[in-house]
């Protein structure tokens, strides 16, 4: 479409393409090998709850090397979603088995697995803190259940239900989506 696009992909989960150019490092602890106001849009999504240390340091980063006026667009997980409400009031952790936890603490594993979700509201205090202005945020479903496949019968009939549901109140809904500018 004309635009420019690099990648920048893990050193614990490198990602090569043939189309996109691509640099591996590592966003919480390295310098974006980008000088300042270079980029136009980052789009960071499904990154932020794999984070195991402050996400601000990344935010600064990122917020580095906009253009001003540029604009960083973020999805996450939302913790406030219904299934973990639900867990939580049947007395269930939303957090993964302490077993795993435990016997996954290298590096290369704890970027793997969530380390921390967020809540709707976390994500737009983070930005604004990094003094980004939010322009545009909202909740939605990703994990639709016309996008799952191999339910049948009652599973799939309860995923159906469930889903419908969630669109009653959004901060129900399972994706919190942020767009937010330099």
């Amino acid at each position: 479409m004309g635009f420019d696009v690099v990648g920048i992909t893990s050193t614990f989960e490198p990602v090569k393409s043939d189309k996109i150019p691509t640099v591996q490092i590592n966003v919480e602890t390295d310098r974006f090998p980008y000088k300042s106001n270079y980029f136009d849009i980052a789009i960071f999504t499904e990154i932020l709850e794999h984070l195991y240390r402050s996400p601000t340091p990344v935010l600064a980063e990122i917020r580095r090397v906009l253009k001003p006026g540029g604009k960083l667009i973020i999805t996450t997980p939302n913790i406030t979603r219904l299934v973990n409400r639900l867990k939580l009031l049947f007395g269930y952790t939303i957090n993964q088995d302490v077993e795993y936890f435990a016997r996954h603490q290298t590096l290369d594993e704890l970027y793997y697995r969530h380390n921390r979700e967020y809540t709707f509201w976390e994500v737009k205090r983070i930005l604004i803190k990094e003094n980004f202005k939010v322009t545009k945020s909202y909740l939605f479903n990703s994990y639709t259940p016309f996008r799952e496949r191999g339910r049948r019968g009652l599973a799939q009939l309860a995923r159906f239900l469930y889903f419908f549901v969630t669109l009653l109140r959004q901060p129900w809904q399972d994706t919190i989506y942020v767009e937010a500018t330099k």
